[in-house]
């Protein structure tokens, strides 16, 4: 899975000593420490995510930079019952350094949220700079900003910017809520190994592309399936190969769709102001998955209960976009 490095923000703020990690003063219940200071989670209630998010699986917990589980985590994981999610991170004493590096000015909140208007919809908090970068929502008060990653659900950067306004409005007030012992409490099961050639049999496969040159061959890791052609491109033989993220799909796929819109935004503005949309988004309504995005050029991503597939159509012996849409509602069905 293809994730937006910040390596220059991770290291600097690993190096910062903030309230929010567990350096300090702790208590310490059944042999694991819980950091004392400012909880991240204490900033949303659930209550207020559900009016956004739908119901939620599980208590907030507190998770670190890849929104893995940690107790002494500076953001904090909220995740729905259909699996989208959305995390919450805070910068308690460099907020104005972490807003400067992934927003650089900042932007008029009238440029972020479209449609906005002051007059019929205000926000419940006040923040000095607001900016939207990489499909997050950072916003800067004082020395604290907060960022919302919305990438994993629909909420939007209207949404995000209603939660960060919620979040700033209570730093001085936090709730009385602990996500570092949700995190403790909360008992995750690993997701599956999984074989992804598994998903297609060899006979629905060649009856869609045709007799293969070779056996299907899955990744180590279980994130590939190759299927080997008997065609050739400049000279080197077509692989096709069937991608899937068994594990937090949805932000994967939020991923996908943003990384579609910047693109369609380049080139809207360097090639012709009238180009037709660069993707086709659509809801899974009458289909087996939640959403699909089909890039020009036979690119389809599809996402359903927290897993994400994808798979091209390359038009060479035939095999179109409409065939790899054939081959990702077969797989998916199987997940």
């Amino acid at each position: 899975m293809r994730r937006i490095c910040l390596t220059m923000l991770l290291a600097t703020l690993a190096a910062c000593d903030g309230p929010g990690r567990s350096d300090g003063e702790a208590v310490t219940v059944d042999e694991v420490t819980i950091p004392s200071g400012p909880d991240p989670c204490s900033l949303v209630s659930a209550s207020e995510m559900e009016a956004l998010l739908g119901p939620l699986a599980e208590p907030p917990f507190r998770v670190d930079d890849d929104r893995n589980p940690k107790v002494e985590g500076e953001g904090c994981f909220y995740r729905a019952r259909d699996r989208r999610n959305v995390t919450l991170e805070v910068d308690w004493e460099d907020g104005a350094l972490s807003f400067q590096m992934l927003a650089g000015t900042g932007q008029a909140i009238t440029d972020i949220l479209s449609g906005y208007d002051p007059v019929t919809d205000t926000l419940d908090g006040e923040w000095d700079r607001v900016g939207a970068p990489f499909g997050r929502l950072i916003a800067l008060k004082g020395t604290v900003s907060v960022q919302i990653d919305p990438l994993g659900s629909r909420i939007g950067t209207g949404g995000a910017a209603r939660l960060a306004a919620l979040a700033l409005g209570r730093i001085d007030a936090p709730l009385e809520y602990s996500g570092a012992r949700a995190t403790l409490a909360r008992r995750e099961t690993p997701a599956p190994a999984r074989n992804p050639c598994e998903l297609v049999t060899l006979e629905e496969v060649e009856a869609l592309m045709g007799p293969l040159a070779g056996d299907p061959r899955p990744s180590a890791d279980g994130s590939e399936c190759d299927y080997p052609t008997p065609h050739d491109v400049f000279g080197s033989q077509l692989v096709r190969t069937l991608t899937v993220v068994w594990r937090d799909g949805f932000h994967a796929f939020g991923q996908e769709r943003m990384a579609v819109a910047g693109a369609t935004q380049i080139m809207a503005a360097q090639v012709d102001p009238d180009l037709p949309e660069l993707s086709d988004t659509t809801t899974g309504a009458s289909e087996p998955w939640d959403e699909r995005i089909t890039l020009v050029g036979g690119v389809v991503t599809v996402v359903k209960a927290d897993v994400m597939l994808q798979f091209s159509g390359d038009a060479i012996g035939g095999f179109s976009d409409a065939r790899a849409l054939e081959m990702l509602r077969i797989a998916v069905r199987r997940i």
